[in-house]
């Protein structure tokens, strides 16, 4: 997903440690004004067409009425979740949900969460992953809307991060927007890791940053 389209700077621990691209087939069949099916096959998460191609199935469950605030999206992603050892190349499984609900035409709520695994990691047995994600988007007007998200996410060998432990992050953002075609982005995070210390040596971590979107 390109930034601009994302309302943060930063990235989710969900969306970093998690499948970012596929290559393969993907088709979605309508089943009726309420439920949509999305099915495909492609050669693994992350990949193109070379040696560390594996089948892989992936596919979503989107409920969506028409006259409902509230909106569910199901995603899984299967294969055989074991580390290629000759590739040094990660396959695994994701389960995942996200819920939406826009309580006025101002205040949105989201909420994502993601499961995902894999057998015969480099350091023996399997491995997991896990975390929710929850997102405030508030339009205070036209130009001004706030972005707040409160995440946590759970490496449990450290597996996808190289650090064990509970990640909790808080970030807060505002988008400004004076002209149609400019809109600025100052947000504040901060990290928290409960039992390692991979910020630098230290548990804890704040960053500030600012990007500018141009649209032409």
């Amino acid at each position: 997903m390109q930034g601009a389209e994302t309302p943060f700077l930063s990235r989710s621990y969900l969306f970093q440690y998690n499948p970012f691209t596929h290559t393969g087939v993907l088709a979605t069949s309508k089943l009726n004004d309420t439920w949509t099916a999305s099915y495909g096959a492609v050669l693994g998460s992350d990949n193109y067409i070379d040696s560390t191609n594996r089948f892989m199935y992936v596919g979503q469950l989107k409920w969506a009425p028409e006259e409902s605030k509230s909106n569910v999206l199901l995603n899984i992603v299967l294969t055989n979740p074991r580390f290629d050892i000759a590739e040094n190349f990660a396959h695994y499984n994701v389960y995942n949900a996200v819920f939406t609900h826009n309580f006025s035409d101002k205040l949105t709520y989201v909420a994502d969460a993601t499961f995902s695994h894999i057998n015969g990691t480099p350091a023996g047995g399997s491995a997991t992953w896990y975390g929710a994600a929850q997102y405030l988007i508030y339009k205070h007007c036209d130009k001004v809307t706030s972005n707040f998200r409160v995440e946590l996410f759970e490496d449990t060998k450290g597996f996808r991060t190289n650090a064990a432990g509970l990640y909790t992050a808080v970030t807060y953002g505002l988008a400004l927007q004076p002209h149609r075609a400019l809109t600025l982005r100052p947000t504040v995070r901060f990290d928290h890791n409960n039992t390692s210390r991979p910020f630098d040596g230290s548990p804890n971590l704040f960053t500030a940053a600012f990007d500018m979107i141009l649209r032409y």
